[in-house]
């Protein structure tokens, strides 16, 4: 298979993978997308439209193929598409939602905006969820990373493990355009939009 340009890769059989991207602008300066939703990352998706609200911009670019979605995973490092780079370029202020592995219910909190990050992991711990500065691969600091080409050349990326996710769910992320947005979803996206805004 040849590599993907944003999701339309070209296998035996023909085009495979066909990426959705759906936008909504915003009253604010602040850009809050997943650019691995849908099911590249379960759940990503709807925790970014429930911090984004009805006040700030929204982008999603989502993977819904029943047979794959990885490879619509597109590194944030590489991640050029070209919507979401406009609304980056004027924005002051950007928050990646991503997945991450892990048992234990955290949010990984990185990206170049450190008094943004510092704002949403106080701000989540204020409101009981146990909220780390990311290191590593999930930092998010490389100045390449898609979160960080806003206007002021930084953003925040959360970094969700799946346990936290479930929580979000009821327990089951799969399951989550049916069941919709528990308490705590609600919960979580209220606390970083206090520190985001």
């Amino acid at each position: 298979m040849l590599e993907p340009l944003y999701g339309v890769g070209i296998g035996e059989d023909g085009p495979v993978a066909q990426p959705r991207i759906v936008t909504r602008l915003g009253r604010s300066d602040v850009v809050v997308f997943a650019p691995h939703g849908g099911d590249i990352e379960p759940g990503s998706s709807e925790v970014a439209d429930a911090i984004a609200g009805d006040d700030l911009t929204y982008y999603e670019f989502a993977g819904n193929d029943p047979t794959g979605n990885r490879m619509l995973h597109v590194p944030s490092t590489a991640f050029d598409e070209p919507t979401l780079l406009a609304l980056l370029a004027v924005a002051e202020r950007a928050v990646a939602v991503h997945g991450a592995r892990g048992r234990d219910p955290i949010a990984w909190v990185g990206g170049r905006d450190v008094q943004g990050r510092d704002r949403v992991i106080e701000c989540l711990r204020d409101a009981g969820f146990t909220a780390r500065v990311a290191d590593g691969a999930l930092a998010g600091t490389d100045t390449r990373n898609i979160v960080n080409r806003t206007a002021t050349k930084g953003g925040v990326q959360l970094e969700l493990t799946w346990a936290l996710r479930e929580r979000f769910f009821d327990g089951d992320v799969h399951a989550r355009r049916r069941a919709g947005p528990s308490a705590t979803l609600l919960r979580f996206s209220d606390a970083v939009r206090l520190a985001v805004r």
